[in-house]
């Protein structure tokens, strides 16, 4: 036989033995969870998810005063920013 085909064979019978071995551990994790299920007084605490609402966030409101002072601070930094690039021209 060739090496190459008895290494394969190898492998795959590895392969196959590491998936039977998965396969039977989750089977007894599924046997696990449906007797965990089954309890009478367990089936209370397992409930259905709840879908989340969403609620709109409201805003904030500012007062009239408030927006004034904010006009007037973005008002005065424009100012200084033209008076300082006007002498940047010159």
């Amino acid at each position: 036989m060739n090496p190459n085909t008895v290494k394969q064979k190898q492998t795959t019978k590895a392969l196959r033995d590491a998936l039977q071995q998965e396969r039977a551990k989750l089977q007894d994790q599924l046997r696990e969870l449906e007797s965990a299920l089954a309890e009478p007084g367990r089936a209370k605490e397992v409930k259905a998810p709840v879908a989340e609402v969403k609620t709109r966030k409201r805003r904030r409101r500012m007062s009239a005063e408030a927006r004034a002072r904010i006009a007037e601070a973005a008002r005065e930094r424009w100012a200084k920013w033209r008076v300082a690039h006007k002498a940047n021209k010159k």
